[in-house]
């Protein structure tokens, strides 16, 4: 099912995330384990229960959650854990003169004993002007030496401006989103008290969870 290009439209001070992976366990009468990753990729687990602050607020979440139907459609979410790519990265793809697509990447890199382990999770929706690319340490023009698709993340060079065997291309991302769904089709929402009085407001609601979750896009 296709992303909806709108972002989550509460910003939040707090802002609860849980990493999924999936991972089948057996476990033999001797008590040793075989283990079997099921994704390559996790999901992540939002609950912006922690973005509701005032009554504003619960109308603003509200008219969002009529708009996506409740986990019918899909929208745009700021981790605001993990937002950026903020220091210059090279692509997975090698240049070579005639491939013009690079997919935009962010890198996880742990060092394992002697050696290391990096995991390399695809970007699809970058946000719009937040994008530096090098190549060979020049920083190229966007619209002019390449365009990029804030849909699928995919950095396109165009005419001559392909790089070339030899060449280092590495860019920077200052802002991209993850494509949720809301994991649930309830709006709980408690009134515990409010009063608009003259001259002054007072307000306390609460949203026990609003759930989401990330989606697989192909």
């Amino acid at each position: 099912m296709s992303v909806n290009l709108v972002q989550f439209p509460l910003t939040v001070s707090q802002w609860n995330k849980t990493v999924v992976y999936s991972t089948d366990v057996i476990v033999g009468r001797n008590g040793q384990e075989v283990r079997n990753a099921m994704w390559q990729d996790p999901l992540l687990r939002f609950n912006a229960a922690f973005a509701i602050r005032n009554y504003a607020d619960i109308n603003t979440l509200a008219t969002f959650f009529h708009a996506m139907k409740g986990r019918e459609q899909s929208f745009l979410v700021k981790d605001w854990s993990d937002f950026a790519v903020d220091t210059f990265t090279t692509f997975a793809e090698t240049p070579n003169g005639v491939l013009a697509n690079f997919q935009l990447i962010k890198k996880y890199t742990q060092t394992i004993g002697v050696g290391s382990s990096t995991y390399i999770r695809t970007i699809k929706y970058p946000k719009s002007l937040s994008l530096t690319v090098r190549v060979n340490g020049t920083t190229k023009v966007d619209g002019t030496h390449y365009n990029y698709n804030t849909s699928t993340g995919i950095v396109t060079f165009t005419g001559g401006n392909i790089p070339t065997t030899g060449q280092t291309v590495d860019f920077k991302l200052t802002e991209y989103y993850v494509p949720c769904r809301f994991d649930t089709d309830e709006l709980p929402i408690e009134m515990l008290n409010y009063w608009v009085a003259s001259g002054a407001d007072k307000s306390n609601v609460q949203v026990p969870d609003i759930p989401m979750i990330e989606v697989r896009v192909s």
